[in-house]
């Protein structure tokens, strides 16, 4: 077990279209300090360079990369006494990599090691999905990614705390109630 660094951040995780970043706006809405998905960001950042999302992740593995990065870059900015959450934290890294098969790297094993948060909040599926432009996973991933993202934070011994689909407002008044 590792010694735990302290600091007020919760992470949302869970599987794609599972109301993170639904969640994530309303905690903002009531003045939470909130980060978007790193994954995200790499994304419009490229898409605004003229890359579309098939070309940047093309190369799955240099894609994880560059998420990780901009996640360590974002997080050594930040506060750790003020109360943050984050859309996805830096073990969702480690638990997509594992689902590719991918070797996971010093680097990255290094930046996951030491990344800790308050609690995760794991967020089950919705009985709906809803594309968008940066979604490309099917159901068998989604169900697939949803097991070792719990796997990622138990393993660093970071509480993890599943959130039921119990509508968006008894979400929201749960994860307050919890931190």
């Amino acid at each position: 077990m590792k010694q735990q660094k302290t600091n007020n951040w919760y992470v949302l995780t869970g599987g794609p279209s599972t109301g993170k970043t639904t969640l994530l706006k309303l905690l903002s809405e009531k003045g939470y300090q909130v980060v978007p998905e790193a994954a995200r960001s790499v994304i419009d950042t490229h898409l605004a360079d003229g890359i579309t999302v098939e070309e940047l992740r093309s190369d799955e593995k240099h894609f994880q990369e560059l998420v990780v990065q901009r996640k360590a870059d974002i997080e050594s900015t930040l506060d750790p006494n003020a109360i943050i959450f984050f859309d996805r934290g830096m073990h969702d890294s480690n638990a997509y990599l594992r689902y590719y098969d991918f070797h996971i790297e010093d680097w990255i094993d290094d930046l996951v090691y030491n990344a800790t948060y308050r609690k995760v909040f794991l967020l089950d599926q919705l009985d709906r999905y809803k594309d968008d432009y940066a979604r490309v996973e099917d159901q068998a991933f989604r169900e697939r990614i949803g097991e070792l993202l719990q796997a990622a934070y138990e393993q660093s011994d970071i509480p993890v705390e599943v959130v039921p689909d119990i509508g968006l407002e008894k979400r929201l008044n749960h994860i307050l109630n919890s931190i």
